[in-house]
């Protein structure tokens, strides 16, 4: 038996998880319904490809990538 819920949102005073298949695309949406106006994408080197469409999505509001984070 699984729990695991293909589809949802969960939303705290510090955070918004959101978690469907093609979510990305929505990215520049998602960062306007927040107010933010300067986003700093993170990724680990292995994930470098997907972080640079996030930021190519977000458009005028990415001001940086850093693609060196670590798992912890």
């Amino acid at each position: 038996m699984s729990y695991f819920q293909p589809v949802f949102s969960a939303r705290s005073a510090a955070v918004r998880v959101v978690f469907e298949p093609g979510v990305r695309r929505d990215i520049a949406r998602e960062a306007a319904n927040l107010g933010c106006s300067r986003v700093l994408v993170l990724s680990t080197p292995q994930q470098v490809d997907i972080s640079m469409e996030v930021a190519e999505r977000l458009g005028d509001r990415a001001v940086g990538l850093f693609s060196k984070a670590v798992m912890h």
